[in-house]
């Protein structure tokens, strides 16, 4: 806990810092546009009083040099609302009261001053300003008002005094500091994650390169390891999920992970109210209330825009970023989720926030004219009650009891909240900062993880076609691919059926090739693997041959070869992901390597999924084969068998411990299962990283409460071994 007190104490230091620098750099600014700013303001005002109580046209301004005849044209012209800012770029009257604001700017700097005023007009308006400073301010001190308070047209340029100068200027910085610190605060929160990214990416190429697992452990990075980076975050579960009367209602990440997102989820709230300027005498808002609930209104909107890449991007199959950081896909999803909600508690923010600025300041009837009878403010409202949706929607107990269905549920809805984000933003777009390019990026990234897909899906062949067998409540699929692959042990790839729920994808392990035929082992679960197997049983064909799409391959190979122990454990199907690296160790043997194989199956029948594989690796010597059949008794020829062996070969085990062949055809490591036995893995991982000459790999694929059990041993005994010790996990939790 200290540890990561500290943690948060360094991130929230150097944020400050950066702050301050944002800060900084903004008051050198302010240095020279401080007058300009306050006149802007005096734009606003003034052009807002004309075009409310007389109508302001651009063409009466340019036709006549009499005020009192440009006045009349005004009025006669008074047939629209809504403002016209062209005007103040070619009102004399108004370029007089810009001259005569701009003259107190400090000697020679008005020139500069008002050559930033024309060349906005040409930027902003699309409008040229036809004379010079000199010009209107000769002009205008012929004939002005002292003022600063505009109720109403006026005929003559106005002079506004230093006080009102002041907190114009004021009122307008504040708005717009709140909004240049709201960008920086949305982008420092990706960079957040992208501090412990590159941290990740830099560890991972420095183990790579200088080859850590050689040499002798580092007791400050085995304690990091063990206290931070390998244990889960509570009571050893991250694999399993925490229930609530029994059911099921979230996983927790391991620990980096879980104090990543909690600090993150303190950023969030931080952000809300620091750099934030209320004051007493603001000439927009009276009130220090209805400043306060603007400007977190406006800041709680942008940090939510900027957010929107980062949350798409995370839940891509080809996010880049697992392979620079070397993170699961996922850990990638739990950025996603956490992401997701705090956007929707920034959205919600915003909602709230405009919702009681009018209500504290025109009442009802103001708010439901300024909230309910926009259209952009309806898609907003409609954009963060989709984004709850999608967050109800995602909840655990959901998304893993019918993931199929929430999936399809979730793609349609967060393209909903997308395009309706879209609209809401863009009715903003005349603001310098333009923030429809967070949504233009994330438009890119979505659809360019889906091109992805189908271009890895074409490369493999369209129309190929897989022969699929039943072993068991398991499906055998072998698939030749349109141009032969070369995927590595760890690798795995997406399939999807034509016949059965097409629209389904599934993660599956390659667990060997035969004939020119790569082979997937699948257990059948629910949806497209459940109907498969039906389809097949049914059928008594056992060459039934099906149209798959084959979309791969993702992941990576662990780097389990460069050490001396190697410990794979399989729990039930998750053999298929471990198997391909006990082949890949035994093909290419590393002197003084020992590799150790622990299948743990329920039924004898099971042993078959992956039988030609196992029977490669007994072959070879070279795997240390121990498997066990926790329920049954083995099958009469079995039993046969060991009579027949009996005089050769005998056993020290227990009664419920009875090293048995499976089948006559499985006598070559017959001797390596064990029936009715449930091991005790957490003591097994303990043992072996204890008694290890040199450093130790664990790699685990099995059911969660066996991948925890699997990971505390791995974190209380990383630092008893000889040499360093890592834990690898290939998870298939995408629920």
């Amino acid at each position: 806990m200290k540890f990561t007190f500290v943690i948060i104490l360094v991130v929230l230091y150097v944020l400050t810092i950066l702050t301050d620098g944002v800060d900084a750099a903004t008051t050198k600014k302010k240095k020279k546009k401080l007058v300009l700013t306050a006149c802007e303001q005096t734009c606003v005002n003034y052009v807002a009083a004309i075009n409310s109580t007389t109508g302001c046209l651009s063409e009466a301004s340019a036709s006549s040099s009499s005020s009192e005849k440009k006045l009349v044209k005004r009025k006669e012209a008074a047939l629209s609302t809504e403002l016209d800012y062209t005007c103040a770029c070619v009102d004399d009257i108004y370029l007089g009261s810009m001259a005569l604001c701009i003259d107190q700017c400090p000697s020679g700097s008005q020139e500069k001053t008002w050559n930033y005023w024309t060349k906005l007009c040409k930027k902003t308006y699309k409008t040229e300003v036809e004379e010079d400073y000199d010009y209107y301010l000769n002009l205008a001190e012929d004939d002005y008002v002292l003022g600063g308070s505009y109720e109403g047209a006026t005929s003559v340029p106005d002079k506004i005094n230093s006080t009102y100068f002041y907190w114009t200027y004021r009122t307008r910085d504040a708005y717009y500091q709140n909004i240049r610190v709201s960008v920086f605060y949305g982008n420092a929160l990706f960079a957040f994650f992208g501090l412990f990214m590159f941290i990740s990416a830099v560890n991972r190429l420095f183990c790579r390169l200088l080859n850590v697992e050689k040499g002798a452990p580092n007791p400050i990075v085995t304690a990091i390891r063990k206290y931070f980076v390998l244990p889960a975050a509570f009571n050893g579960k991250h694999a399993e999920s925490n229930k609530l009367f029994g059911i099921p209602f979230n996983v927790t990440p391991i620990r980096w992970v879980y104090v990543m997102v909690t600090i993150y989820s303190i950023l969030n709230i931080a952000f809300w109210w620091t750099s934030v300027d209320i004051f007493e005498g603001n000439t927009n808002y009276v009130k220090t209330s209805l400043q306060r609930t603007r400007y977190l209104g406006d800041r709680a909107a942008v940090i939510a825009t900027i957010l929107f890449p980062s949350l798409y991007m995370f839940a891509g199959r080809n996010n880049i970023l697992q392979y620079i950081t070397g993170w699961s896909y996922e850990t990638f999803n739990v950025l996603h989720r956490w992401t997701g909600r705090w956007m929707l508690i920034q959205a919600s923010v915003h909602a709230m926030g405009y919702s009681g600025v009018y209500l504290i300041n025109g009442g009802h009837e103001l708010y439901m004219e300024k909230i309910w009878f926009k259209k952009n403010i309806i898609y907003g409202i409609c954009a963060t009650f989709i984004a709850g949706a999608l967050i109800v929607q995602g909840a655990y107990p959901l998304r893993h009891k019918f993931y199929e269905v929430f999936k399809s549920i979730h793609v349609v809805l967060a393209a909903a909240c997308l395009a309706l984000t879209y609209k809401h933003v863009n009715a903003y777009g005349y603001f310098p900062w333009g923030y429809q390019k967070y949504i233009w990026a994330t438009i890119g990234l979505w659809p360019a993880d889906h091109f992805l897909r189908l271009c890895r899906i074409a490369y493999s062949g369209l129309w190929t076609t897989a022969a699929v067998s039943v072993i068991d409540n398991a499906v055998v699929i072998r698939v030749k691919p349109l141009i032969p692959w070369k995927p590595t042990p760890g690798q795995y790839a997406y399939l999807y059926v034509m016949r059965h729920n097409f629209w389904e994808s599934h993660p599956f392990s390659i667990v060997g090739k035969e004939n020119g035929e790569y082979i997937f082992v699948a257990k059948a679960e629910q949806g497209m693997t459940r109907k498969l197997h039906n389809t097949v049983t049914k059928s008594n064909n056992p060459d039934h041959r099906v149209n798959v799409w084959v979309e791969g391959f993702y992941g990576e190979t662990q780097p389990v070869h460069r050490y001396n122990t190697v410990l794979l454990i399989g729990g039930g199907i998750g053999v298929t992901a471990v198997v391909g690296y006990a082949l890949e160790l035994a093909r290419k043997p590393r002197e003084g390597q020992h590799v150790i194989l622990y299948w743990i199956v329920r039924e004898e029948e099971q042993l078959g999924w992956i039988k030609q594989q196992i029977d490669e690796c007994a072959a070879t010597g070279r795997v240390d084969l121990r498997i066990f059949v926790t329920k049954g008794s083995p099958s009469p020829i079995a039993d046969q068998e060991k009579q027949d062996k009996s005089s050769v070969n005998s056993t020290s085990d227990s009664d419920n411990e009875k090293s048995l062949s499976v089948s006559s055809n499985l006598t070559d490591w017959s001797e390596s299962v064990k029936y009715g036995v449930r091991p005790d893995m957490s003591e097994i991982v303990s043992t072996t990283v204890r008694e290890a000459p040199g450093s130790v790999a664990v790699l685990i694929c099995g059911p969660p409460k066996m991948s925890d059990n699997c990971r505390r041993a791995v974190t209380e005994n990383v630092d008893k071994g000889a040499g360093r010790v890592e834990y690898f996990e290939e998870v298939f939790s995408w629920a």
